[in-house]
């Protein structure tokens, strides 16, 4: 819905940049004078067609322009790509917010080769609500963009099956798995025969649509962390009910209460405040050209979850337009879930204006966003640093691992073309060589696993 909002409000014109002569870069320049100064979103194309770069502008005038002009100090990763350039594509939005959206949405779309990216190399799991009438409830892997509403990412399994069975026990909701066999093709969700045995009795496929609706509803504002607020909720519900003399109902009430308590007291608390917040922090390796960011789900004092993207890409990038980025890529997307009543950032950003300005849109109010120096707010942005810090040791390590056990195609060439039986692990290089027919010399270098050992070099005077 938000993308084609933006998409509604906009108007596209393309110019084909040819600079590669002076007679091209006038016509160029004439180009870049008559770009309009309304917010936006900019695509840099190669020759072939090929997407290389998508950005956003408050005036796509001045921020255009800037790329060409040799008086910006670019560093090299940018001038390889302006030099790349063959054609621009603008997309002028009403408001800056929009273009974040726009942004957003294009760089997932294309993958632009220089553009940050913000990937996350494990599966984690989710918990997906389907859309529809009757929305079904369950655990994947996959994020799909079906007008479906996603939960997550669990950083264990264990907690997001907890979940699951608080919301089957509690509501006597269906949770069951999908599996590709269970997929109704035609409808593109869970046939509701897929229930395994034990949760026949908990099916919740015949309940009238005005009661499951009202069950659905519950099972949001538990999957956003609201709790507290339901639990008050159902004691009024279990206190009306009893006093109607329906005393089955008020015990199921009753009972439910219990597992959304026992529940909630196993969820860690990391805030003396009942406040919904988001804190952001990043760990950043200049060295490595990598960076981690963490964000944590805090809703009524509890964590209720955290992410962690590995960013890519970020040579010659500030650390607070790294930041900026990751809190703009992660509350664009579809994993954002209920917006906080406040922001934690252990960086200012580069930016923070179309950011702000998409988060009271979508919030109806403003949304603080600050970096806290003291207390108990920089004590929970401490800890999302420390887990950012090891989360890119951890990432780089299994990539360290993976780079050793990976065989060089060279030498599986070597294999197939020597007919050997097995891939050579060591390989002993001789070279002769003499003065005139004098002082003959000869020397060996030895390869081992496909990397020269220096150590193994040997020199013999014959």
């Amino acid at each position: 819905m938000q993308d084609s909002k933006a998409l509604q409000n906009c108007e596209i014109g393309t110019f084909n940049l040819h600079n590669h002569n002076s007679a091209v870069n006038d016509q160029l320049s004439h180009k870049l004078e008559n770009l309009p100064a309304q917010p936006g979103v900019y695509i840099y194309r190669d020759v072939l067609g090929a997407v290389l770069y998508v950005g956003k502008a408050k005036r796509l005038k001045n921020r255009v322009r800037s790329y060409f002009q040799d008086s910006r100090n670019h560093d090299g990763r940018i001038r390889i790509m302006i030099s790349k350039i063959n054609d621009l594509e603008i997309i002028v939005t009403d408001s800056e917010s929009e273009a974040l959206i726009l942004e957003n949405t294009l760089i997932k779309e294309y993958a632009p080769r220089y553009n940050v990216m913000y990937r996350d190399d494990k599966s984690y799991p989710y918990i997906c609500m389907t859309a529809g009438e009757r929305p079904r409830i369950f655990p994947t892997r996959s994020v799909i963009r079906d007008g479906s509403r996603y939960w997550g990412p669990y950083d264990n399994v264990m907690a997001m099956r907890a979940m699951l069975e608080t919301i089957r026990k509690t509501f006597g909701l269906c949770t069951c798995a999908c599996t590709s066999r269970s997929i109704d093709r035609t409808r593109g969700v869970p046939k509701w025969n897929s229930c395994f045995e034990d949760y026949f009795d908990d099916c919740s496929v015949h309940l009238p649509l005005d009661v499951y609706s009202d069950v659905v509803s519950k099972v949001i504002r538990l999957l956003n962390g609201r709790t507290g607020e339901l639990v008050r909720d159902l004691r009024e519900e279990m206190q009306l009910a009893a006093e109607a003399m329906a005393f089955e109902d008020a015990a199921k009430l009753r009972d439910g209460i219990s597992g959304l308590e026992r529940f909630s007291q196993k969820m860690k608390v990391v805030s003396g405040e009942p406040i919904n917040r988001d804190v952001f922090a990043l760990h950043i390796d200049n060295e490595d050209n990598t960076a981690c960011g963490v964000v944590f789900r805090i809703r009524e004092g509890k964590l209720i979850g955290s992410l962690s993207r590995i960013i890519r890409n970020i040579e010659g990038i500030s650390d607070r337009e790294i930041m900026q980025g990751f809190v703009e890529d992660y509350y664009t997307s579809d994993l954002s879930g209920e917006l906080p009543d406040e922001v934690y950032l252990s960086l200012e950003l580069e930016d923070d204006g179309p950011i702000f300005d998409y988060l009271r849109n979508q919030r109806g109010r403003k949304v603080p966003m600050t970096v806290p120096q003291i207390g108990e707010k920089a004590q929970l942005v401490r800890m999302a640093e420390q887990n950012a810090r090891i989360q890119l040791k951890e990432h780089q390590l299994v990539r360290i691992k993976q780079e050793e056990a990976r065989i060089p195609h060279s030498v599986q060439t070597l294999k197939a073309d020597l007919f050997l039986p097995t891939m050579p692990r060591r390989i002993e290089c001789f070279d002769n060589s003499n003065l005139q027919g004098t002082d003959p010399v000869a020397s060996m270098v030895s390869f081992v696993d496909g990397q020269p050992r220096k150590s193994e070099y040997k020199r013999y005077t014959i």
